[in-house]
């Protein structure tokens, strides 16, 4: 599903490279992205999303070099094919709650937007507990319930792979159990794959595999100035 090989990627500014030799995830595991904060973990599977590109090596997923892809082509592989759940849930603002979990359907041209699509999407909303707020501004949710739309508009499109940046960071224990459930539920059912950033040691121990991302990063000397990179 994800292959890597001999890949580097460096922020000059602030004192900070990830180096990755090898490293592969198969279909239908489900990893934790694990390690101390600025460490690299969400740097890392934004180079596994193709949001961003390393300076050096191959990224492959599901068979496809994201490295060899131009931009455009890139974003509408990852639209199609990964379901991203960010820190900041890249809600649109002016989009109620519907018009967010469809998003995918009205920005990559090769998704067929029908019937069968908004079910899908007012179910997931269902499972998740936010179907009382379709038709209201993600400004009217709070942080979790956010959280929750991210992860519908994640799953809509039905991919092979789920990339989850703290998935449940803005949830109670009960919540983040049951946003679990429905992501482990849909990796079962779907044979997919889900790769989850976390410092969460309950989300964890649900994971079946854990990749400790300080293994590949370093501090070059002298470090700059400049935000930590999660």
């Amino acid at each position: 599903m994800i292959q890597i090989h001999n890949l580097q990627f460096a922020y000059q500014a602030e004192g900070f490279r990830l180096r990755v030799d090898e490293l592969a995830v198969k279909q239908g595991e489900q990893v934790a992205i694990v390690g101390p904060s600025g460490c690299g973990k969400t740097t890392l599977l934004h180079l596994m999303a193709g949001i961003t590109l390393p300076n050096s090596g191959q990224i492959l997923s599901n068979q496809t070099e994201l490295t060899a892809l131009s931009d455009a082509a890139r974003r509408n592989f990852r639209i199609a094919n990964i379901g991203l759940v960010l820190q900041d849930f890249a809600l649109i603002d002016y989009l109620n709650v519907i018009d967010n979990i469809l998003l995918p359907y009205r920005i990559n041209r090769s998704l067929k937007l029908d019937a069968s699509v908004i079910k899908t999407a007012e179910q997931l909303a269902t499972d998740l507990g936010i179907d009382r707020f379709l038709n209201q501004k993600p400004a009217t949710l709070s942080q979790g319930e956010r959280q929750r739309v991210a992860v519908c508009r994640a799953l809509i499109t039905s991919p092979t792979l789920i990339l989850a940046d703290e998935p449940t960071a803005n949830l109670d224990p009960v919540t983040s159990s049951w946003v679990l459930d429905v992501l482990q539920k849909y990796i079962d059912e779907q044979q997919a794959t889900l790769i989850v950033v976390s410092h969460d040691q309950d989300v964890i121990a649900r994971l079946n595999r854990k990749v400790d991302v300080s293994a590949f990063s370093e501090r070059l000397e002298p470090a700059g100035q400049g935000g930590a990179i999660e």
